[in-house]
């Protein structure tokens, strides 16, 4: 928007400038002169008026992208929340897409990545679950994964487990890693708290990051638009509208 904001200001001084020659000068007062500075202050207003409708279009077709994207992340998270919600009703289903992938990945692979990662481990599979309930469970109702300080280690101890168990968990069931996976639920907390609660109103988006384990405010918004496609402004921006 600054070049924009500058292009802008170049045709100002370009019709004043024209305008002084006109009007305020006796060696220019020619009929001649005054068409030819009338004519280029037509073509200037013209081409100044094309460009604000350009920018109008360019913003509004930029604001329908933002609020469409706003859009496809609150039903993400919804079908995000519900699924853990009625997780014990969809886990024979995962359990068959699990088995349908993994065939897969032993046909073109010979064995899946995770597999053949974790093949000397000494987890059992019945206890994955379990372990998966209770690393789910930290991650919904404990408030300390905002913590600065929260990692992998602390999580272990909170659920009981070896880390390197944890983290096996984590990256068969959901294919990525203990970083990935809090900050998914960081970022979900803070369209929260951005979107609906009243507490956090006036809080700026550094003290938003601040308050969910994000140490600086650049990283914030870049994994928020990764998750999201939007940033933290846009999407406040949206759901206040909204509301």
């Amino acid at each position: 928007m600054s070049k924009n904001k500058l292009l802008i200001t170049l045709y100002i001084i370009t019709i004043v400038s024209l305008i002084f020659l006109t009007f305020g000068n006796e060696y220019y007062q020619t009929t001649v002169t005054k068409r030819i500075v009338a004519t280029a202050i037509a073509v200037v207003l013209a081409s100044m008026l094309l460009l604000l409708i350009f920018l109008l279009h360019t913003y509004t077709k930029l604001k329908k992208n933002n609020q469409q994207l706003f859009k496809k992340y609150n039903q993400v998270a919804e079908i995000y929340n519900t699924y853990y919600a009625q997780r014990e009703w969809y886990k024979e289903r995962i359990k068959e897409l699990e088995r349908k992938v993994e065939e897969m990945n032993h046909q073109l692979y010979g064995e899946s990545p995770s597999k053949i990662k974790y093949e000397h481990s000494t987890l059992e599979e019945e206890n994955k679950q379990k372990l998966l309930n209770k690393i789910l469970d930290v991650m919904y109702n404990n408030k300390e994964i905002y913590s600065h300080e929260f990692s992998l280690q602390r999580l272990s101890e909170l659920v009981g487990a070896p880390y390197k168990h944890v983290s096996q968990v984590i990256n068969e069931m959901y294919k990525f890693n203990f970083n990935n996976l809090l900050n998914e639920f960081r970022v979900r907390e803070a369209c929260r708290r951005l979107a609906e609660d009243d507490i956090y109103t006036n809080y700026t988006i550094e003290a938003i990051a601040e308050s969910i384990g994000f140490k600086s405010r650049s990283n914030f918004i870049s994994t928020f638009k990764k998750l999201t496609g939007i940033t933290p402004s846009e999407y406040k921006r949206i759901a206040t509208k909204q509301q």
